[in-house]
């Protein structure tokens, strides 16, 4: 994911989930692009990653299928 991507995709995450929901996803998308090599792996761990943090903040399940799509984006750039 080049600088730009990740600029609209955190603008996007921050308008809806705030800073610090913003901060864990790509955060969290970093860290598993450092120890994984197999996108589809990288896409799952990442669902269960955001749908449990979600969760975590109050947002039901509609808040993570919003997010859904962002995070296949985020997961295959």
């Amino acid at each position: 994911m080049d600088n730009y991507e990740r600029q609209s995709i955190k603008e996007l995450l921050t308008e809806k989930y705030g800073d610090k929901i913003t901060e864990a996803i790509l955060g969290e998308f970093d860290r598993l692009s450092k120890i994984e090599e197999d996108r589809e792996t990288i896409k799952q761990k990442m669902r269960k990653f955001v749908q449990n943090l979600l969760e975590k903040h109050g947002f039901d399940s509609e808040a993570f299928n919003n997010i859904t799509p962002l995070i296949i984006f985020v997961s295959i750039g």
